[in-house]
């Protein structure tokens, strides 16, 4: 018996329509910030682990920071920059 091929397309086109602009800027920048400090352990040759011992975390906390879906704070983000060396947050001066 042969299965039918599902239409997947169509169903992404029918989730796609239903994120809203809010909701996929907010996943685009958690995604872009997850890639930043994956980019950054790369360029260290730094291992999750060695990471998160770095962090003072665990594993599965860098790994969820990877994942691209964590909510980050301000505090966690200026740590990660601290610790790896590089600007996650961008700061205009106010006047």
């Amino acid at each position: 018996m042969e299965r039918k091929k599902r239409n997947r397309g169509a169903a992404l086109q029918r989730v796609m329509e239903r994120i809203t602009p809010e909701s996929y800027a907010s996943t685009y920048k958690q995604m872009a910030i997850a890639a930043r400090i994956a980019d950054a352990l790369e360029a260290k040759g730094w291992s999750k682990s060695e990471f998160a011992a770095r962090m003072n975390q665990q594993p599965s906390i860098v790994t969820r920071w990877l994942s691209g879906t964590h909510n980050f704070t301000i505090d966690t983000l200026s740590a990660i920059e601290e610790t790896l060396g590089v600007q996650l947050l961008i700061t205009a001066p106010t006047h």
